[in-house]
């Protein structure tokens, strides 16, 4: 139902070598299973077609088309499902990691989860016009939810750019 997946961080301005990406949040008691579920990007539907559980009251991250992610010793970790690493030398990322290809509009637009019935669960509205933290001025930068995402009203208060902020972090 609305509400049980938050939409709680999202990195739009990829140099490509690091994933674009969703971080989901499940406000639930209960471990929630994505498989079907769908992340509309600005009207592109792309379809979770593989088990992605998103354990009770954790994270679960939806990576994009290009980049990776790499720690300080250049070993890059990835999503297992990820079919365009094949054979390279990497670490799979744990299993609340998921490749989807979503690719996120730089300076606005509308990110929606549906769950498998096409109910949508929760949706951001983003722009820079409505205080999102969003354009060339934060390039490099992911965008965090600030508040609680487990409050009762997580889901319509993620719709306030007020409410969310640029990571201090570089990418």
């Amino acid at each position: 139902q609305a509400g049980d997946i938050i939409i709680t961080e999202f990195f739009y301005k990829s140099n490509g070598s690091v994933f674009e990406y969703i971080e989901l949040y499940n406000s639930t008691a209960a471990d929630i299973d994505l498989l079907n579920w769908q992340v509309v990007i600005d009207d592109y539907p792309a379809t979770v077609s593989t088990s992605f559980p998103v354990t009770a009251k954790k994270y679960g991250v939806v990576t994009g088309l290009y980049g990776r992610f790499s720690d300080t010793s250049g070993v890059n970790y990835l999503p297992a499902n990820d079919p365009n690493w094949d054979g390279s030398t990497h670490t799979d990322l744990a299993t609340n990691y998921h490749w989807l290809f979503p690719e996120i509009p730089d300076d606005s637009g509308i990110i929606i989860i549906k769950d498998d019935s096409g109910n949508v669960i929760d949706s951001v509205n983003y722009s820079s016009e409505s205080s999102f933290p969003t354009g060339n001025n934060y390039s490099g930068r992911s965008v965090e939810f600030l508040l609680d995402p487990s409050l009762s009203s997580a889901d319509s208060l993620n719709d306030l750019g007020t409410n969310w902020r640029a990571a201090e972090h570089f990418n």
